[in-house]
């Protein structure tokens, strides 16, 4: 008996509260709670539509947020420094070819400037000898004072990574894996960032691409900060 009771008493609870629960009206119900719930409930969806719409605006560049203000504010530090001559490349016909492709063939490079080896050296990162060699074959030396400030934003110039080469979190092909040879990586990550994020220090969208949206306003901060101590 104490059993059928229990259950009897379980299902008029139930009953209970689904009743009272589907007999409240927020839409035109006049009670006190529903009046309550209903004004909420216009609120919250109130202040979503506006998040949605501020964040739209943003993205589509018509409004600009303090973070956005500060990394503009630096950009025009940035652009006043100093130009420096872009590396000389020249594309010629690979000897005793015989296809008519062409293989880009680069001059003597520019030495590094004294203000890289200074910041390398100060910085301490995980460069070596060869390494630097081989980024100086393929980067100009715009490229290269980007690359190396990208390395310090991505992994402190390779000290907070346990890669051999990929100190840029530059996945080629979208191979998370990817830590090729040191000349391989200077090919990739010199051609990349010249041809496709030659203004991601300056760019908030390009930025935001390259780092997947994590921590963006900061990571560009660091990467401006490192180009300024190359300059």
């Amino acid at each position: 008996m104490k059993v059928i009771n229990l259950k009897e008493k379980t299902s008029r609870l139930r009953n209970k509260v689904v009743g009272s629960v589907m007999g409240v009206d927020l839409f035109d119900g006049q009670k006190r709670g529903e009046v309550i719930a209903r004004r909420v409930l216009i609120l919250v969806l109130l202040i979503l539509a506006i998040y949605v719409l501020l964040d739209l605006l943003v993205d589509k560049g018509w409004i600009t947020t303090n973070e956005q203000r500060q990394v503009q504010a630096t950009t025009q530090t940035i652009t006043q420094a100093p130009v420096v001559p872009l590396e000389i490349r020249e594309v010629s016909p690979v000897a005793q070819q015989t296809t008519p492709q062409k293989q880009e063939v680069l001059k003597a490079p520019q030495p590094l400037t004294d203000n890289i080896e200074k910041y390398i050296a100060r910085y301490g990162g995980e460069y070596d000898t060869s390494y630097i060699k081989h980024l100086r074959n393929y980067c100009d030396i715009p490229t290269l004072k980007l690359v190396v400030a990208i390395s310090v934003a991505e992994t402190g110039m390779g000290k907070t990574t346990d890669r051999n080469t990929n100190y840029f979190g530059y996945f080629y092909n979208g191979n998370r894996s990817y830590d090729p040879s040191q000349e391989e990586m200077a090919k990739v990550i010199c051609r990349g960032i010249g041809k496709y994020y030659s203004d991601v220090a300056t760019n908030y969208e390009k930025a935001k691409r390259y780092t997947g949206n994590d921590h963006t306003t900061t990571w560009m901060g660091n990467v401006q900060k490192a180009l300024l101590e190359m300059n």
